[in-house]
């Protein structure tokens, strides 16, 4: 274990890894959901569905996409005014900008070859494959 305590301003790959770790560990409890942007991204709708049954809350189809649009990234992109945490009291250079574009892997095409080779070897080195594909991508399938 790399991490070292009282080092989580540097937002080091080992950093990331070790909160994910450290919620990982516990992963069996019923309790504790993980859930992943990616698949907000691929099924929204579906995603709303799962969450109300963990919170034990019964909507259909028709309210789950009802939910859906109101919490796309799209919507809280143009509503930053009432969606946007600590709008106006400048806790942000930008309030409009505070959602950014609503993608994962944003390095593609900015870190090279190199860089992207260190990544994966590291990577590779402090997680399992598929805990590595999960962070990356999601739920599989």
């Amino acid at each position: 274990e790399t991490f070292r305590a009282g080092a989580a301003e540097q937002r080091s790959l080992e950093f990331f890894v070790h909160h994910f770790r450290s919620y990982k560990r516990f992963a069996t409890l019923p309790n504790l959901h993980f859930l992943h942007y990616a698949d907000y991204q691929r099924d929204l709708p579906g995603n709303v569905l799962k969450i109300a049954g963990i919170l034990g809350i019964d909507i259909d189809l028709a309210e789950a996409q009802e939910l859906a649009q109101a919490a796309s990234f799209e919507h809280m992109k143009n509503n930053p005014r009432t969606l946007a945490p600590s709008f106006g009291r400048g806790v942000w250079k930008n309030d409009a900008a505070f959602f950014s574009k609503g993608q994962n892997a944003q390095w593609h095409g900015i870190i090279d070859g190199a860089l992207m080779g260190h990544y994966e070897q590291r990577i590779g080195q402090l997680l399992s494959p598929a805990d590595k594909h999960w962070l990356e991508n999601g739920t599989p399938g």
